[in-house]
């Protein structure tokens, strides 16, 4: 990707109304998730390769680009939050906290 083609479009169309097409965009991939999914009884590998959910992980990740070179303060701290998820998780898995989880 580009990054001064992002901040084109991301400028041209404005936050609100990119804000507004990534709540479009994660609607979609959720939706395509959900039909690969019960497409493919709960196969997750088989569902992640079909185009339509290719095609909305794409649209997701050109809008988070978007944000992440045209908004770097939200973008940081978006980053320090999925840092602390990361470690959270990390820290579950090692305390069992998942084992009775599907």
């Amino acid at each position: 990707m580009k990054q001064l083609d992002l901040i084109k479009i991301y400028r041209h169309f404005r936050p609100q109304g990119q804000i507004r097409k990534l709540q479009e965009e994660c609607t979609e991939l959720a939706d395509a998730i959900h039909i690969s999914m019960t497409a493919y009884m709960g196969d997750a590998h088989k569902a992640m390769q079909t185009p339509a959910v290719i095609t909305e992980m794409a649209d997701v990740t050109v809008m988070l680009a978007q944000f992440k070179f045209c908004e770097p303060e939200l973008w940081e701290q978006i980053e320090e939050e999925a840092e602390c998820k990361i470690q959270r998780t990390l820290e579950r898995m090692e305390t069992g906290y998942y084992e009775d989880k599907p």
